[in-house]
């Protein structure tokens, strides 16, 4: 397994752009706002919670028991690049989504909660453009060996995740991705990752994922369930073999991560179960030395949904 260690990025650009309808109006410290006005700041959007609303920034003003400000989430563009993977920067319907972020000292992507036809992606030089890698990556279900019921019946499912590792590492980089969605579809994305990559060891046998429901089941005194449908987090649970030679290696890297939420691909391929690839952070690990030539290690992953 692998892990992707993020950078911080930031957009250098994208298809879709902020507007005042949807994000709210750019924040203006001389200017009075109403309650409940909208108002969008540093790529964040919030909505006043009191009257005559000036000279308080949104940023530092939007929790506490003397909040001015409600944060409401990142802007339309930028929900990519925000805490969440449910969350998705959507283009209008039919239209592609492109955007670029920096590729600085990286060996790996991740696109997270993708919806389209085909992803392409490219990584250039930020000085001279020179390309460094290019692909393209069908996000629909391969059809080919479905049955005939499958094939007249059962909807095209898409892939949810995209990952790439082992990549030329410029010092100073861009990643370009461009989603088509298909005729009369919507592209969207969840969450990008850009980093250096991590190889831990050998996912085994025996791997339990799953997810932690947060929805609600309220039952009243006759017995009537109402059921709230509300987010989930995946979580995982992974064996893996490593040789004695990379313990302390791995665990520095793992040590390093504490409280940082990464890509962790679980499969042994890039391709591979998608269900295994986890963004999240690492609640608990174990290494136990099994012999002169074995290291048995067991990993905790807990999603953000």
């Amino acid at each position: 397994m692998k892990l992707i260690i993020p950078n911080k990025l930031e957009l250098l650009a994208c298809s879709l752009a902020e507007t005042d309808e949807e994000d709210g109006v750019v924040w203006d410290a001389s200017t009075s706002y109403a309650k409940d006005a909208r108002v969008r700041h540093e790529h964040v959007s919030y909505t006043s919670l009191v009257a005559s609303n000036k000279g308080n920034d949104p940023s530092k003003n939007w929790s506490g028991l003397d909040a001015k400000w409600k944060k409401i989430g990142a802007t339309k563009p930028w929900r990519m690049l925000d805490d969440y993977v449910e969350t998705q920067t959507e283009a209008p319907e039919g239209e592609m989504l492109t955007f670029s972020v920096p590729f600085n000292r990286c060996t790996a992507f991740a696109l997270l909660n993708i919806e389209g036809v085909t992803a392409t992606v490219t990584i250039t030089d930020d000085e001279d453009g020179e390309e460094y890698y290019s692909a393209d990556f069908g996000l629909m279900r391969d059809i080919s060996g479905f049955s005939l019921h499958e094939y007249n019946y059962d909807p095209v499912s898409s892939r949810i995740n995209v990952a790439a590792t082992d990549l030329p590492m410029p010092i100073t980089g861009v990643l370009t991705v461009s989603i088509d969605p298909g005729e009369g579809s919507v592209a969207r994305l969840g969450h990008v990752v850009a980093g250096a990559e991590r190889a831990l060891g050998s996912t085994l046998y025996d791997a339990e994922l799953g997810v932690t429901d947060y929805s609600k089941k309220d039952v009243d005194e006759f017995g009537v369930a109402t059921l709230v449908r509300r987010s989930f987090a995946s979580v995982t649970s992974l064996p893996l073999y490593l040789h004695p030679d990379r313990m302390d290696f791995v665990a520095h890297v793992l040590q390093g991560v504490r409280a940082v939420p990464c890509v962790f691909i679980g499969d042994n391929e890039d391709n591979g179960h998608q269900s295994l690839t986890v963004y999240g952070w690492l609640e608990d690990w174990r290494m136990v030395c099994a012999g002169p030539n074995e290291i048995q290690m067991s990993l905790e992953i807990q999603g953000l949904i």
